[in-house]
């Protein structure tokens, strides 16, 4: 996207189906760049009794069901925040278990990582409903005596795609510490991230053919690909230390030496105050040690826990603190929640951060040296998700109820649109349409009358 000098911009609705239109916060745009793909919720929150992952031809604006649970409730499976493949077809999104009911519901440790090819025709277009498609699970799920090394024991969220399409990243709850914990037998559960190694061998292809479905194990099943946690978490991290409590909103980094993934975790400084920071997990491993992965999972072979009965991460993946901001006086990551973005070449992680006055601004660090960057310098706090171009040139989000613009490497905050009587309450992120003639948002028409979430556009005149 090139921008120089002034310019205008223009808002568009293009939904107004009474229903919600929610855009994940990364990777909604087809390879081709001409469908966005969406969830029908219209809060964040709505998982639980959202049904239905559909698309819109940015061309026609017309609307399409890519996937419908057949025996939706109140009470689950749910789907949300489905992510497109960067090279392919394939929608990855949450999805609840089958055996969703009032006494047990939906909730983080009872979802999976659902796959679908998206090549053929969306179900609302098909004749023989026969053909409709079977998600198939992600991530291995097993939580019965023995979880097979490759496999979780809970619930994965917020999927992300490496830019190779090989592997994924998610954010992790694990049900058998939660039962446990329940029970009164152990630890709770602290919320983590992790990756799936996916790769196109013979057995990802026969593995299509055990789809979590009805008739099958509900709770233990195999998956597409090999998963496993990245980040270690312990109940009482040592106070100043780099000891880890939670890890969550991670990010893929490209062009790094290893394969590097990018996360929030939570520390306690000398005082015991909990501060976010950024971390990076990086596979260190070679080649071939980390290619097994995606060949077999042996059920012989059990996942590595350690003595509070947590998942183990493997010992080729490296976590590294790369801030330390607790002399600051308002340290962290800090304002709405954010996933980490990072700049295309691997060097810089973007992030929102409160200045000396408390205002959130955006940030970045070098990964190298650590290094804190100022990027806006706003008057008010940014209040969504931050969002980066294909260029890493530009970054957006919303201030003031408005989106705007700033350098990547810093400068003045340009609205997008100067007219604050526009006719919508814009959220969640903004992203950058792949053609680069503007931005892709949904939101809430500024009408008493319509309370469900809509997709507009705002493009450059």
């Amino acid at each position: 996207m090139t921008l120089t000098g002034p310019f205008s911009a223009r808002l568009r609705q293009w939904t107004g189906q009474p229903y919600g239109h929610f855009l994940n916060h990364r990777q909604i745009f087809s390879p081709d760049g001409k469908r966005a793909f969406y969830d029908t919720r219209n809060a964040d929150p709505d998982i639980m009794v959202t049904s239905r992952i559909e698309s819109i031809d940015l061309e026609s604006g017309q609307t399409h069901v890519e996937y419908a649970v057949p025996s939706a409730s109140g009470y689950g499976p749910g789907v949300g925040a489905v992510v497109v493949h960067p090279q392919r077809s394939h929608l990855l999104f949450i999805h609840g278990l089958w055996n969703c009911t009032a006494d047990n519901p939906y909730s983080a440790t009872r979802r999976f990582g659902a796959l679908i090819d998206g090549t053929d025709m969306p179900i609302d277009h098909l004749t023989d409903h026969s053909r409709e498609r079977k998600p198939v699970p992600f991530e291995g799920r097993w939580i019965a005596e023995g979880c097979p090394r490759g496999c979780l024991r809970g619930g994965t969220h917020a999927h992300s795609w490496s830019r190779d399409g090989q592997w994924a990243s998610f954010t992790y709850n694990d049900h058998v510490m939660e039962l446990r914990h329940r029970q009164r037998l152990g630890p709770p559960d602290l919320r983590t991230v992790g990756v799936v190694m996916f790769g196109d061998s013979e057995l990802q292809i026969a593995r299509l053919n055990h789809p979590a479905e009805p008739g099958r194990d509900i709770e233990n099943f195999l998956g597409v690909g090999w998963a496993c946690i990245v980040a270690k978490v312990v109940e009482n991290p040592k106070w100043g230390s780099d000891e880890i409590e939670s890890a969550r909103e991670e990010c893929w980094v490209e062009g790094r030496p290893w394969r590097t993934l990018a996360f929030v975790g939570r520390v306690r400084n000398l005082d015991g105050q909990a501060i976010d920071e950024v971390f990076v997990a990086e596979w260190k491993g070679n080649a071939s040690t980390i290619d097994r992965f995606n060949l077999r999972i042996n059920l012989r072979e059990l996942a590595p826990v350690d003595a509070s009965g947590r998942l183990m991460p493997p010992p080729e993946c490296e976590v590294r603190r790369v801030t330390y901001s607790q002399h600051r006086r308002f340290p962290g990551v800090s304002g709405p929640r954010n996933w980490l973005v990072a700049s295309p070449d691997g060097r810089w992680v973007y992030f929102p951060m409160s200045d000396n006055q408390g205002i959130v601004q955006i940030a970045r660090v070098d990964l190298d040296s650590g290094r804190i960057e100022p990027i806006s310098e706003l008057r008010t706090s940014i209040g969504n998700q931050i969002a980066i171009d294909s260029s890493g040139e530009w970054l957006t989000a919303i201030c003031d109820g408005t989106p705007g613009l700033v350098s990547a490497h810093g400068g003045p905050w340009r609205p997008l649109l100067n007219d604050l009587s526009f006719s919508a309450v814009l959220s969640g992120a903004v992203h950058f349409l792949p053609d680069g003639s503007g931005w892709l948002v949904h939101g809430y028409p500024k009408n008493p009358n319509a309370h469900w979430l809509q997709l507009w556009t705002i493009t450059l005149h």
